[in-house]
């Protein structure tokens, strides 16, 4: 934890579980005063709906939005969404 700017990291592989979510990686930064999520390397989430696994994952809580930042893959039901590029993709 670093006081002075409010952040909190982890580099080893971690698993944050909120309700009926969860998100494992091998490294993360919580900005708390941004109220800002990033996850690195081999992030995997869960939710009820949907899984995305991918390398970078940026989470804004204030916004409601999670920014999959290069290649990604997103699990919905038996189909399979492959990214090449960074996208946007808003979670409840």
């Amino acid at each position: 934890y670093n006081i002075v700017d409010d952040i909190i990291q982890y580099e080893n592989r971690s698993e944050i579980i909120k309700e009926d979510e969860s998100i494992i990686s091998n490294q993360g930064t919580y900005f708390l005063n941004e109220k800002k999520y990033q996850f690195l390397d081999s992030v995997i989430y869960y939710s009820i709906d949907f899984s995305i696994v991918t390398n970078n994952l940026v989470s804004l809580e204030n916004d409601n939005y999670t920014q999959l930042i290069g290649p990604s893959l997103i699990y919905i039901d038996d189909k399979t969404i492959s990214t090449a590029i960074s996208g946007r993709v808003k979670i409840n």
